[in-house]
């Protein structure tokens, strides 16, 4: 792809992206009461939703486990 195609698509998505995001953070804060109640778990439940399939490419490699159960083992040491 050349630089001026990726330039435009970057400067499209970027601006789609934004008043995407913060016109749906608008209607669900007029929509939804109390909304900053659940703000946080929300967060929470997509940080968490991100890391995870790492967490379980990582846990299930036999090598990375061991791998991390002697890193933890040694700094519990000290």
């Amino acid at each position: 792809m050349n630089y001026r195609s990726f330039f435009i698509y970057n400067i499209t998505g970027g601006f789609l992206w934004s008043v995407g995001l913060t016109g749906t953070g608008y209607y669900l804060g007029s929509v939804v009461p109390n909304v900053d109640r659940y703000l946080l778990p929300i967060i929470g439940l997509i940080v968490l939703l991100s890391i995870l399939p790492s967490l379980i490419h990582i846990l299930k490699n036999p090598t990375h486990r061991r791998q991390i159960v002697e890193f933890v083992k040694s700094k519990v040491k000290k």
